[in-house]
């Protein structure tokens, strides 16, 4: 499953970044108790206009998600053995700040 934000600006529908989720696993049981886990890998790329061409952000990065019901408490549990690579370049950073300065801008 892949989510891909889009530029549509200017009669131009330019690809930003993808999120992807991959190898999805999700196990839930409801009887006797409330209780579950699920397991993914997370993928992220964003699109370079200056090289056109994707780039890669986040690395394959596994996820496993637990809850399950201890006497009274839900507890809810997000570990990965794997260390989460995020790659940034100049490019994606002159993105990230021109966003955020137009998202934050007193109007």
């Amino acid at each position: 499953m892949s989510v891909c934000l889009i530029d549509d600006c200017q009669d131009a529908d330019v690809p930003l970044a993808e999120l992807v989720f991959a190898d999805i696993y999700i196990l839930h049981k409801f009887y006797p108790q409330n209780q579950g886990c699920s397991y993914f890998r997370l993928i992220g790329d964003y699109y370079n206009r200056a090289l056109s061409g994707w780039e890669p952000t986040i690395e394959k990065w596994g996820l496993v998600f637990l809850s399950f019901r201890l006497l009274i408490v839900e507890l809810l549990l997000l570990c990965s053995c794997v260390l989460l690579t995020v790659m940034m370049s100049s490019f994606l950073c002159s993105i990230t700040v021109s966003v955020t300065m137009f998202l934050f801008v007193d109007f």
